[in-house]
């Protein structure tokens, strides 16, 4: 039996610790960039710009809204870094469809038949209530219909109230929360027709007393994420991590964080 050199032995050790350190490095490497990786082998963006609106606790300038917090996690879980982009409800649409922007924090479902390049998920975030609020608690609501008589406020481009309500009084239309919240101050308009959690959380913020949102609701519809066409490579995947989402706890956390303190009051 031939004995190894000691100029032998070493040699043998430093390229053993040497390969063991490029396996460690590689191994660290993978572990930080896996997400990364996965989104360009699948030939998916690593960021995308989804429009929104401002509306809190759904969504706000501060990004920390129900849609915000869910979305940044839900396409983190996939390896997509999501951008907001703040805009007028119409303007929102208009760059989704077109491709300005990557997609929408959520909308009505079913919007995809008029803004033809916009993909749902297959799974909707929430149900959302579309509620009218006034200063009068006497006025009945009992549907659409029911608005016939009156004057009323809606802010443009939500498809949903410009869809149903048809035969009012008089139908006045706002850019903003703000101005339409203002509009029913002014006494212009009996009653105007909203998001039930926006709606209350501009009450809040705003101060205003004698206000109230009056039962039942006139909808209850449920509400998805949309993606242009050009990434709907993305919406399995994306529809299965907000599934995964709902599973673990991390929904009704970021849920609870957001609107559960607006529901109590």
């Amino acid at each position: 039996m031939v004995k190894a050199s000691v100029k032998e032995f070493c040699e043998i050790t430093y390229g053993l610790v040497r390969r063991i350190a490029i396996t460690l490095l590689f191994a660290s490497f993978v572990s930080m960039w896996a997400p990364t990786l996965i989104a360009q082998e699948t030939g998916a963006p690593k960021t995308i710009t989804l429009g929104t609106e401002n509306y809190p606790p759904i969504s706000n300038i501060y990004e920390t809204g129900f849609e915000d917090l869910i979305a940044k996690e839900m396409f983190r879980r996939i390896g997509v870094k999501v951008i907001l982009n703040f805009n007028p409800s119409e303007r929102v649409l208009y760059n989704a469809n077109v491709g300005i922007d990557d997609g929408i924090l959520t909308r009505v479902g079913g919007i995809e038949k008029k803004y033809t390049n916009l993909v749902p998920l297959n799974e909707s975030l929430f149900t959302a209530d579309y509620v009218a609020f006034s200063h009068n608690k006497n006025i009945k609501i009992s549907g659409w219909n029911s608005l016939a008589p009156l004057n009323i406020g809606i802010i443009t481009g939500w498809k949903l109230l410009e869809r149903n309500i048809t035969s009012a009084k008089s139908l006045i239309r706002v850019k903003s929360a703000k101005q339409l919240f203002a509009l029913l101050g002014s006494g212009r308009v009996d009653v105007i027709v909203f998001s039930r959690f926006p709606g209350l959380q501009m009450i809040r913020d705003q101060g205003l007393t004698g206000v109230t949102a009056l039962e039942p609701p006139l909808a209850q519809r449920k509400r998805f994420f949309y993606l242009n066409k050009k990434n709907k490579a993305l919406v399995p995947r994306a529809t299965k991590a907000l599934k995964a989402m709902k599973a673990d706890g991390t929904y009704q956390k970021i849920f609870n964080q957001t609107i559960l303190p607006l529901i109590r009051g």
